[in-house]
């Protein structure tokens, strides 16, 4: 409990200052009563408090002074503004007096304002912990998380009906193209059909300008036919128009008709450059033949032709060993009949043209078939027994047509004998 002389101090330190017309008598209770704070005071004194004011004591003081009746009046001073929070001077914490400075009822559910800093004069960032913030990231992570899912799954979704009604819609549109475009090319004109047989057939007779200018007219009245410029580029190589052809097999790739074939009869082009005396100015053309012949079997594995003419081109630089795999690999590509005699005919000669004179097989009966034909004749021609070697030709002559034959008998082994008398009638 607090000491007399302690109270004694605190109101010698703040007395009461009453004036004349205040004075009561000490044993009066009706004027002890109205010595009490006043009420007014003590709402300014509490509403300070909570708002936190920073106006000075004196200016607080003064506008008690002139709104309270005592003042109006004349009466003595009120005491100073207390700071927030605090009980006022003279006040026995826990009194009555110290009850009645505590706000109540609407006064009560002011809240104060806000922390300010000072520097920026914007409302101060709350102190968390680090539990706290690790529990705000995490709640925030997951609901990032949660909403890339649904717009992952939004997007698949989207996506997914957008193929499947985009491929109700076109694959209808390309199938009905398809028909259309497939019974375009079904019902060529016969027509066209037979200029096409007859140019192809007066190729294969020797009529290489008249072909020619049959393939062209055929080329510019129905482009969109398959292989017509490649055909043409043929049919000019025959006629020895080296210009149209390499025009016509760039064009054939371009389009993409036949890449394998155009690009095997490019070679044949590096190799004309290559006989022809007029063309002699390009060099040596068998590197550039070579990488054609390589680009045409990588265009389509299934061609055997460039592997046979690659295999040609390699046994005349006498690299036997990878003709023969080619010319074996060919064969396992090949199904006409006639393409299967080119093939064993070549792989019996090119295996024969490595074997030493000494060792060279003996050929009983060279009228057995074309294969034996063609050997017997080869090695005749490498005993030098020409006489033979031509008798032999032509009993294979009457097995096959002319133009096999005429293939046949311009092997790389049988043509180094072109020169001898009794058989340049062969390569005629």
């Amino acid at each position: 409990m607090p000491n007399e002389s302690d109270s004694e101090k605190k109101l010698k330190l703040r007395p009461l200052e009453l004036d004349e017309k205040a004075a009561v008598h000490p044993g009066d209770p009706s004027e002890a009563q109205e010595a009490k704070p006043d009420a007014k005071k003590l709402k300014w004194d509490t509403r300070l408090r909570q708002t936190g004011t920073k106006f000075p004591a004196k200016m607080v003081s003064k506008a008690l002074k002139s709104s309270s009746p005592s003042s109006a009046e004349g009466g003595g001073e009120t005491a100073p503004a207390t700071a927030r929070g605090q009980d006022p001077e003279g006040v026995e914490p826990g009194s009555p007096a110290s009850k009645a400075l505590k706000p109540e009822g609407w006064e009560a559910s002011i809240s104060p304002p806000p922390v300010t800093d000072k520097k920026t004069d914007r409302p101060a960032r709350k102190t968390l912990g680090l539990d706290e913030m690790r529990r705000i990231i995490r709640r925030r992570a997951v609901k990032r998380i949660r909403l890339i899912y649904a717009l992952i799954a939004g997007l698949v979704v989207i996506v997914f009906f957008s193929i499947t009604f985009w491929n109700l819609g076109f694959g209808a549109g390309v199938e009905s193209s398809l028909e259309e475009e497939t019974k375009e090319r079904v019902t060529v004109s016969k027509e066209f059909l037979a200029d096409l047989d007859q140019s192809l057939a007066d190729l294969r007779a020797g009529n290489t300008q008249k072909a020619v200018d049959k393939l062209r007219e055929l080329e510019g009245a129905k482009t969109d036919v398959a292989s017509l410029t490649y055909l043409l580029a043929v049919a000019a190589v025959q006629n020895g128009d080296i210009p149209l052809a390499e025009a016509k097999t760039a064009e054939s790739i371009s389009k993409r008709e036949r890449i394998s074939d155009s690009l095997a009869l490019q070679a044949v082009l590096e190799t004309q450059k290559r006989i022809d005396p007029s063309l002699k100015k390009f060099g040596d053309t068998r590197p550039r033949t070579e990488a054609l012949l390589r680009q045409a079997m990588l265009a389509d594995e299934a061609n055997p032709f460039p592997m046979v003419e690659l295999a040609t081109l390699l046994r005349y630089q006498n690299r036997t060993e990878e003709a023969l795999a080619l010319l074996r690999g060919a064969r396992s590509r090949l199904n006409p009949v006639d393409s299967h005699s080119v093939v064993d005919v070549t792989i019996d000669l090119a295996t024969l043209q490595d074997t030493p004179d000494d060792q060279l097989p003996q050929i009983t009966d060279p009228g057995k078939n074309l294969v034996s034909a063609f050997s017997g004749a080869y090695v005749a021609m490498r005993k030098g027994d020409f006489d033979s070697a031509a008798d032999i030709a032509k009993a294979a002559r009457k097995m096959v047509s002319a133009d096999l034959f005429d293939y046949l008998i311009n092997d790389p082994a049988i043509r180094r004998y072109a020169s001898e008398p009794k058989l340049k009638e062969f390569f005629q």
